[in-house]
C-alpha cells in the first residue's frame, strides 16, 4: 500500500473513505458506547476495511488498521503526528504532563528522562522487588486459599502492580496488598477514570464548573503531589554517587538534559504519575486476562503448571535473566495479548495535510490508529478467536520477529513504551511463581467475565476461585462447570 503517490490528483478525498453513516448533529456519536469503543472499531474495521471514517459530532475521525498504515504513523512521530490535542491538555492543567502525554520538545527531553530510568541494567536491579513483592502476594493467594472465597482478581493484581510500581518508582511501599483501604491505593483509583472521562468528553466543562467529581480529582492530585514532593526529597538525600540508583525516581533525579540540567519538581512528578498509570493499569489488566484465559482452559493452565515445575527444579528464580526459560508462561501472555490487548489503539493527530491509503486527510483529522488488528486476522492466525498458546510455541524466530511489528502491543517507533521489558518481567515472575502454587477456577455462581474500555481494556466480574496445588494434580473443566481434581504423575 502507497503512502507516497506522487500524483496529487490520483488520491481520493476524505468524504470518499467508507464509513458507517451518522447524524447530522452527534455524526456517530449515538452509535457508540465508549466503554466498548474497541469491539466498535474492530468490528467496523472487518465491515468496512483497513480505513473508514466516522464522525464525533462535527468532529472528523479516521481509523486505520493496516499495520503497514500504522507503522508509517508510529515511525513519523513527533514529526508529523501527536496525539490528540485533548489529551495533553488533560494532563497539563493537572500538572501530570508526562512523557506519556507530552508532545514536541518536551517529550524530546522527558523521554531522555526516562530512557535513563529503563535501561537494561537497571531494569535487572530491580528485580529484587519485584521478587519481594509476588512473594507477598503469594501469601496473600495462600489465605484467601484456605478461606474458600471468591476473589476479585483483577483487583487485587492492580493492588500487586500498584506495591511494585510505588516501591519502583519512589522507594515507597504502599502495601496496599494487605491494605485493601490504602488512601494512596483510593486516590490513584480516582485519578486515571477521570483522566480518561476527560480526554473523551466532547466539551471541557469543568473549565467552566465543577462538579463533585471535579473537585475530589483536585484532591487527589494534590494528595499525591504532596506526597511526591515527600519522596523526591528523600531520594535525592539518598543518592550515593557511584552507584546504581535504587529507583526509578533516583534514576530520574540523577538523568540530565541536553544542556546537562537537572529536571525540576514538576517534571518529576508528572512522570511518577505516568508510571503509576503504566505500571498499574496496562500490567495488571493483560495478566487478568492471561488469568482469564487459563480459567476457561484448565488443560493449557495444567500444561502451565507442569513447565514451571519441570524448569524450576533446575533453574534459580532469583536471576531475572532466568524467567525466559519457560516458553509457556511467554507464550500465554502473548496470546492474551493477541486476543484481548488491553491497550488496542491510540488517538492521534496529523500536523499537516497527509496522504493515507490513497486519500487526502486534512489537518487535524483525529485518527485512530489499531495498533493489534493482525492478532484477529485469520489469514494470519488459524481460529483467531481460540485461545492456543501453542502457537507461539511452534513459530520461527524470524516469523516471531515479523508478527512483533503487526502486533504493537506497546506500541512502536519511537514513541514505543519504554517499560514494555519492565511490564513483561513483573508478569512472567507473577505467573511462574502464582501457577507454580495454585489452581485458578471459576465460582460456578459468577457472572460471565465482559470487557470493558476505561483507560485500557479490563475484565468486570472476574471473579474466581483459587486453592492451592498438590504435586502433579490436575484440573478438569467438564459440563455444567463443575470442577474436578484428579492425581496425576508429575
Amino acid at each position: 500500500m502507497s503512502l507516497d503517490l506522487s500524483i496529487e490528483e490520483s488520491l481520493q478525498t476524505f468524504d470518499e473513505i467508507p464509513g458507517p453513516k451518522g447524524n447530522f448533529l452527534t455524526g456517530n456519536l449515538s452509535q457508540i458506547k465508549f466503554e466498548q469503543f474497541h469491539q466498535y472499531v474492530k468490528e467496523k474495521s472487518q465491515e468496512y476495511g483497513s480505513i473508514f471514517r466516522l464522525a464525533f459530532a462535527h468532529k472528523p475521525v479516521i481509523v486505520v488498521s493496516d499495520p503497514e498504515v500504522v507503522r508509517y504513523i508510529l515511525k513519523n512521530r513527533p514529526d508529523k503526528f501527536r496525539r490528540i490535542t485533548a489529551i495533553e491538555a488533560v494532563f497539563e492543567e493537572l500538572g501530570v504532563n508526562g512523557v506519556f502525554s507530552s508532545e514536541g520538545e518536551q517529550w524530546l527531553v522527558q523521554r531522555k528522562m526516562m530512557n535513563q530510568a529503563f535501561k537494561t541494567s537497571q531494569i535487572e536491579n530491580y528485580y529484587p522487588i519485584i521478587s519481594n513483592t509476588t512473594a507477598r502476594f503469594l501469601g496473600v493467594m495462600n489465605d484467601l486459599a484456605s478461606k474458600e472465597e471468591t476473589v476479585d482478581i483483577q483487583a487485587l493484581l492492580q493492588r500487586y502492580t500498584v506495591d511494585i510500581t510505588t516501591n519502583l518508582a519512589f522507594g515507597y511501599d504502599v502495601n496496599s496488598l494487605s491494605n485493601s483501604d490504602s488512601e494512596f491505593q483510593q486516590q490513584i483509583n480516582h485519578i486515571f477514570p477521570m483522566l480518561s472521562n476527560r480526554i473523551k468528553a466532547p466539551i471541557p466543562y469543568w473549565r467552566y464548573f465543577k462538579l463533585k467529581k471535579d473537585k475530589d480529582l483536585d484532591k487527589s492530585i494534590e494528595f499525591i503531589k504532596e506526597l511526591s514532593t515527600k519522596f523526591i526529597q528523600t531520594a535525592e538525600d539518598k543518592i550515593n554517587p557511584g552507584q546504581l540508583p535504587e529507583n526509578i525516581l533516583q534514576a530520574m533525579i540523577l538523568a540530565r538534559d541536553e544542556k546537562g540540567n537537572s529536571f525540576n519538581h514538576e517534571k518529576l512528578f508528572a512522570n511518577i504519575i505516568t508510571l503509576l498509570l503504566a505500571g498499574e493499569d496496562t500490567t495488571a489488566n493483560t495478566l487478568s486476562w492471561v488469568i482469564h484465559y487459563l480459567v476457561e482452559n484448565p488443560e493449557i493452565q495444567d500444561t502451565l503448571y507442569h513447565e514451571i515445575i519441570e524448569k524450576s527444579a533446575s533453574i534459580s528464580l532469583t536471576d531475572a535473566d532466568n524467567l525466559d526459560q519457560f516458553p509457556t508462561v511467554s507464550a500465554v501472555i502473548q496470546e492474551a495479548m493477541r486476543l484481548m490487548p488491553v491497550a488496542p489503539f491510540t488517538y492521534l493527530e496529523n500536523y499537516a495535510q497527509e496522504n493515507i491509503a490513497g486519500y487526502k486527510i486534512p489537518k487535524g483529522t483525529m485518527i485512530v490508529v489499531l495498533l493489534s488488528q493482525t492478532g484477529h486476522d485469520p489469514d494470519v492466525f488459524k481460529e483467531p478467536e481460540k485461545f492456543d498458546p501453542q502457537r507461539w510455541l511452534t513459530l520461527s524466530v524470524e516469523e516471531k520477529k515479523k508478527l512483533s511489528k503487526e502486533l504493537m502491543h506497546f506500541g512502536s517507533g519511537a514513541r514505543q513504551c519504554p517499560g514494555m521489558q519492565l511490564s513483561l518481567l513483573e508478569m512472567k515472575c507473577a505467573l511462574i511463581s502464582l501457577f507454580k502454587q495454585f489452581i485458578f477456577f471459576r465460582a460456578n455462581d459468577s457472572k460471565k467475565t465482559e470487557d470493558y474500555f476505561a483507560f485500557t481494556v479490563m475484565p468486570k466480574n472476574l471473579n474466581v476461585m483459587v486453592r492451592r496445588r498438590e504435586q502433579g494434580e490436575k484440573n478438569i473443566l467438564i459440563e455444567n462447570s463443575d470442577f474436578i481434581m484428579e492425581e496425576t504423575p508429575v
